[in-house]
């Protein structure tokens, strides 16, 4: 039967936190698309790590904190020195739609679809999707993830090891290929890593794109011609571009107050609650695969507990950087969730989460981490309403329209949008970081744990 691995650590803890969602990325062994995203992964966690370790002088080696019981309430200014956060500027990005954005839509549009032309005859070109049974074997042994039936790949997309696609550019319907290949140095699987391997490939038929026509359009959608839907698919994403726009804003403004201020240090008793949190997240799933913990830690994450240890409190670090920043804010504006703002607010929160009422919500969070969350939005609310803002559709620079939010006057339009960007903001500014740090090499390995599947009998 088949069962799914976890989160990346990261996301574990922004769930913990209470900052962030997590993001499932599941991957096929014999791609680079497992590759890239590791490196992504780990590009974004390196800049949270040297954001959450700049300016601290402590290290994972010293000695451990004791972990409390309850997480424990801390001042944020005890820990963080302020920049400028009133006053700040943003220039939005002007809001245009290419050809070339206009055909790539179009094509995900049919590719999307069932109106791609099915071959059982002809040669695969670039750009056609391949259904493909293929095998790797690795000294003529198959392994593990490199077998898969009626595997659909788009041929250009990069999706596979480098020499995959192009082998197969030319072969026909119905006939089979050995594709010596090599495995990059760098691919997650050590055991592949590097290897020379052979994948015999079959293909089955071949999904080519079809010509735009008028009765193509037609049945994508509800426009008559060709030019007719080009219109429409280019107004669909200006529109979309255009609803960007506030969440570059609050990235703009947050990025801005990150690079204008210094962590000082961190709430050790709280790292220390919330590393003990993760550690306990992975010991459950430990069990669940039936493993020991350090079994567990050595097959899928590639590390020793030690070192996840170590890993864990920089990433729980970086997951509070965000949050030590609002919560300054805050607190040097006095702002605080009272009850009669925490009613006319919590409606934003269940509409923005999904959740089918109130309480379903106050179940899953809690009223307490809730006021946590709002007091946050509240400061950048009141970011937002302090900031000058350049649009180049106006070609005039504006102050913000809205109001600062305190507890007599809180905007709900404004709450709703920071409670919906927050999370974008948390892990979208922590990849743009640029610090002079580095993190240990050892740290990549956590972060670049993703969601995987094992075949278990």
């Amino acid at each position: 039967m088949k069962r799914k691995l976890a989160m990346t650590l990261l996301g574990v803890a922004l769930v913990l936190t209470g900052c962030g969602n997590s993001q499932k990325s599941e991957t096929e062994p014999a791609t680079t698309a497992e590759t890239s995203t590791e490196a992504s992964s780990a590009e974004s966690t390196e800049a949270a790590s040297e954001a959450a370790t700049e300016g601290s002088s402590e290290t994972a080696a010293e000695t451990e904190t004791e972990v409390p019981a309850e997480e424990p309430e801390y001042n944020a200014l005890d820990y963080v020195t302020l920049g400028d956060y009133k006053g700040l500027e943003v220039t939005l990005l002007k809001v245009e739609v290419t050809d070339e954005e206009v055909e790539a839509q179009i094509t995900s549009n049919i590719k999307n679809s069932d109106k791609m032309d099915t071959l059982t005859e002809g040669t695969v070109q670039e750009g056609d999707i391949a259904v493909i049974d293929f095998e790797g074997k690795l000294d003529g042994e198959a392994f593990d993830g490199g077998t898969s039936k009626n595997y659909e790949l788009e041929i250009g997309s990069g999706s596979f090891i480098d020499g995959f696609e192009d082998g197969l550019i030319g072969v026909e319907v119905g006939k089979t290929v050995d594709l010596n290949l090599t495995f990059p140095e760098n691919y997650s699987s050590t055991d592949l890593a590097g290897q020379d391997v052979v994948f015999t490939v079959t293909v089955n038929e071949i999904q080519r794109m079809p010509e735009l026509t008028d009765e193509l359009v037609t049945e994508l959608s509800d426009c008559e011609t060709v030019a007719e839907y080009q219109d429409y698919v280019r107004e669909s994403l200006l529109s979309q571009k255009k609803s960007n726009q506030p969440t570059q804003k609050l990235n703009d403004l947050y990025y801005q107050i990150y690079t204008g201020s210094t962590i000082n240090s961190y709430p050790e008793d709280v790292v220390a609650y919330r590393t003990n949190q993760l550690k306990s997240y992975y010991q459950s799933m430990a069990e669940q695969y039936e493993l020991e913990f350090a079994d567990f830690l050595e097959q899928y994450m590639q590390i020793t507990e030690e070192q996840f240890d170590t890993q864990s409190k920089a990433i729980i670090q970086s997951s509070m950087v965000q949050e030590l920043l609002m919560n300054a804010i805050a607190e040097t504006e006095k702002l605080e969730v009272d009850d009669t703002y925490f009613d006319e607010n919590i409606e934003s929160y269940v509409a923005q989460t999904g959740a089918e009422s109130k309480e379903a919500l106050l179940s899953v969070y809690g009223e307490e981490e809730l006021r946590k969350t709002m007091r946050m939005d509240m400061a950048m609310n009141f970011v937002v309403a302090n900031c000058k803002v350049t649009n180049p559709e106006d070609e005039v620079e504006t102050e913000a329209e809205t109001e600062p939010v305190t507890e007599e006057a809180a905007s709900e339009e404004e709450t709703t949008e920071a409670a919906a960007t927050e999370e974008a903001t948390e892990s979208e500014t922590a990849a743009e970081t640029e610090t002079a740090a580095e993190s240990e090499s050892e740290g990549e390995t956590i972060e670049s744990f993703t969601e995987s599947e094992t075949n278990q009998e």
